[in-house]
């Protein structure tokens, strides 16, 4: 895990280098570096349903990073009731009625994507992954249709076992984890 912390870092390092190798030596740099500024440019909107959408052009890599973002997290669940976002986090990569069970993965394998993952906070539950540039407007559908023709797929067999999951895992990241200190 080490190893790949260190790439990026080591990117970032060149990068940030060979941005300072734009001027002169001797040309005063024009902001101090507590001074300069960093932006993003992206666009905003929102849809007819709610959503809001964010959209930032890279065009670095022939690739883009899909990422759904929803503001449900576990600081909303009541004391003795967990594990309500993180098990829906699971319900949603499963299956939707139009790309059935595994759809998804394999749509994403079949198109050249990468990294799918998600994951549960506090404060929000995200999805994502990267895909080829072309790929962009399928998964878009794959998300929009993970988030609309999921629910009808959720059998009480499948609920049972994905409520063991998010518990086991619950066990294994918090309740058992082998660095915790020991309370006084």
């Amino acid at each position: 895990m080490f190893r790949n912390l260190l790439a990026p870092a080591a990117f970032i390092a060149a990068a940030i280098g060979l941005v300072g190798c734009d001027r002169p030596a001797n040309e005063p740099a024009s902001k101090s570096a507590s001074q300069a500024e960093f932006a993003i440019d992206y666009q905003q909107f929102q849809l007819e349903n709610g959503l809001n959408v964010l959209f930032h052009v890279d065009r670095s890599d022939p690739v883009v990073a899909v990422s759904l973002t929803a503001h449900v997290g576990s600081a909303r669940e009541k004391a003795g009731r967990t594990g309500f976002a993180h098990l829906f986090e699971h319900l949603l990569f499963l299956e939707s009625e139009n790309l059935g069970k595994g759809g998804l993965d394999a749509m994403s394998a079949r198109i050249g994507g990468s990294g799918a993952n998600g994951s549960t906070s506090r404060d929000v539950t995200n999805y994502y992954q990267t895909v080829p540039k072309d790929a962009l407007e399928k998964m878009l559908w794959a998300e929009a249709d993970k988030l609309g023709w999921f629910i009808n797929t959720v059998t009480e067999p499948v609920l049972a076992k994905e409520k063991q999951v998010v518990k086991n895992e619950k066990r294994q990241s918090y309740d058992n984890r082998p660095t915790a200190t020991p309370s006084t």
